[in-house]
């Protein structure tokens, strides 16, 4: 008896171990060269800044958020934005900076803890000036619900369905997700303890 507590206690503590990152969009990549959708701030008055829509279907913590992207020089800032609702008019959660590295290649904010319920979520991919980028197109798997926003459109967003550029999320359960593993092996031990004392 004292075996099978002791393996489904190890049992349990590996599960919880085990709660690593995972994705909730993949999008794919897009192609490797060619252009595509700019993504910059050309200090002249011109940008373009891109976003995408999402759903989230249980409550967890965003540890990264990325986009397919083509650096063309080492330059400005990129903003990643999160807003609570389905579009880039919605309230906005969180926001970072990071500054891209130059190339082809999962660009974006890694390290967040951004705790997010089930619901509808649009990142935005904000160029800061100086930022010379782009997304590429068509991605594997497109999220269908994408904007862009630039001086032709007065920097308003507008919907364009047909963007398909690559978007990553990854996420991590929720801390109360592991209170829950903690609360169940701690019953377990209750358990074994007031087996041994019969």
């Amino acid at each position: 008896m004292k075996l099978t507590l002791a393996v489904a206690a190890l049992a349990a503590a590996l599960t919880c171990a085990g709660a690593q990152a995972t994705t909730i969009v993949d999008t794919g990549p897009g192609p490797d060269g060619g252009g595509g959708w700019s993504l910059y701030d050309g200090l002249d008055g011109t940008y373009q800044h891109l976003g995408a829509t999402f759903d989230v279907t249980s409550a967890t913590s965003i540890g990264s958020i990325e986009g397919w992207i083509e650096v063309y020089a080492n330059g400005g800032a990129l903003e990643i934005r999160l807003h609570g609702g389905d579009s880039p008019n919605a309230a906005l959660l969180y926001d970072t900076q990071v500054t891209p590295a130059p190339g082809f290649g999962w660009r974006g904010a890694t390290g967040l803890d951004w705790a997010v319920t089930p619901g509808t979520y649009t990142v935005v991919f904000f160029a800061q000036p100086g930022l010379s980028a782009a997304m590429p197109n068509p991605a594997p798997n497109p999220l269908g619900t994408e904007w862009f926003a630039n001086q032709g459109t007065g920097g308003n967003w507008a919907a364009a369905p047909d963007l398909d550029f690559g978007v990553r999320v990854t996420a991590v359960p929720e801390p109360a997700t592991y209170g829950l593993m903690a609360l169940g092996l701690a019953a377990v031990g209750a358990a074994a303890r007031r087996r041994r004392r019969c």
